[in-house]
């Protein structure tokens, strides 16, 4: 419930204080004089009502302070039962009808009287109370967390039906919600009643994907493997939520991939530098017994070659291109002997018309060459 808190009235013209403690200096600075502290000779006096609106009959709690010059004695008008009291003090009465309260408190030193007053409104028996109640956030992600306000005015107590419970007439509640919740709060006094819905939303998160190329920088012409992982996904637009392709590239390029869950969708993208001033024609000494096997001579200078481990199974790979007959080869490694020719390109007669060569995505089995020509 918010209080009321009147604002202090001093029997001393503004200019004239201005004139005495010096407003100039005030602002200079950089403090306001309606907010400097008061003089040592200033009594400043403060006066509310609890509740500030009341039902007829309700108790009401009317307070007062003084702040500044101590006040010796403070004479109080407009509130039935109490005249007089110390420079604080508190008095509790039945309301019955709206009130203007006004405090004036003196002291030993100061020059002026200080006063204060606030007012009380009064409203029949059987007035509705007011409710009011918000989620802050109104809107979360599966598993955030959300803080219920309630406030009410008029109402003698509260209680709730729903994902929280509550009790008092205002508070607080934080809670972490999996789903969409519901809270129904109402308020209530003798002879009235009010109620407030109000629904927190809790939604899936969007995906996240990252992306990246190993290596991201090629000397030449090779093979590179674009990876991606994905959060708050169920698929991808080149497979599942974690997936690799080996592709060779004759240059550099960027690639995406898309990923899609209930929260949305989300693309990352990674690139792959190639030097072109490098170009890798020979394939590694220690893969020439396995294509020999299978009739290919790395060191004539009609075969081109390159070695790379496509499909991740940790045996050497090759592409092999003879020039004689302008033929690709993709070519599976594996144990000794059982490495095997997986694949035949036509019309290929250098690496640099190998734009990429992919084994996998959602075919683990594919294998994808694209060409130029």
């Amino acid at each position: 419930m918010r209080t009321h808190i009147a604002t202090p009235l001093v029997h001393r013209p503004t200019q004239a204080r201005c004139i005495r403690f010096g407003c100039a200096i005030l602002f200079i600075l950089g403090v306001s004089p309606a907010f400097a502290a008061p003089p040592d000779d200033m009594i400043l006096v403060y006066a509310k009502f609890e509740p500030k609106t009341a039902l007829a009959g309700q108790p009401v709690r009317f307070s007062w302070r003084t702040a500044g010059d101590p006040a010796l004695e403070c004479t109080i008008s407009g509130v039935p039962g109490i005249t007089t009291g110390e420079d604080i003090g508190t008095y509790t009465f039945t309301a019955s009808a709206n009130l203007r309260a006004v405090v004036v408190c003196t002291g030993p030193t100061a020059a002026d009287p200080g006063s204060g007053s606030a007012t009380l409104t009064v409203v029949p028996p059987g007035t509705p109370p007011t409710v009011t109640a918000e989620f802050k956030p109104s809107r979360i992600f599966k598993g955030g967390s959300s803080t219920l306000r309630w406030s009410s005015t008029l109402a003698t107590d509260c209680s709730s039906t729903g994902a929280v419970s509550i009790s008092g007439t205002s508070g607080t509640r934080t809670i972490t919600a999996t789903s969409s919740q519901t809270v129904t709060i109402t308020c209530s006094n003798a002879g009235a009643s009010a109620s407030k819905t109000v629904t927190l939303t809790a939604v899936d998160p969007p995906p996240q994907v990252r992306a990246s190329f190993t290596p991201s920088i090629l000397n030449g012409p090779g093979f590179a493997t674009f990876e991606w992982v994905a959060s708050n996904a169920t698929s991808c637009n080149r497979g599942p939520v974690h997936g690799r392709e080996t592709s060779y590239y004759a240059m550099s390029t960027t690639q995406s991939v898309t990923c899609y869950g209930p929260g949305g969708t989300d693309t990352a993208f990674a690139a792959v530098i190639v030097d072109t001033a490098t170009i890798t024609s020979n394939a590694p000494k220690g893969a020439d017994a396995q294509l020999a096997l299978l009739g290919f001579d790395t060191t004539a200078p009609d075969t081109l070659s390159t070695i790379h481990d496509f499909n991740g199974d940790g045996y050497p790979d090759a592409f092999v291109i003879d020039t004689q007959v302008g033929e690709g080869y993709v070519i599976l490694g594996g144990p000794p002997g059982q490495a095997r020719i997986a694949k035949v390109i036509p019309n290929v007669h250098t690496l640099d018309q190998v734009k990429n060569i992919t084994i996998g995505g959602k075919n683990r089995d594919a294998i994808t060459v694209e060409i130029s020509q």
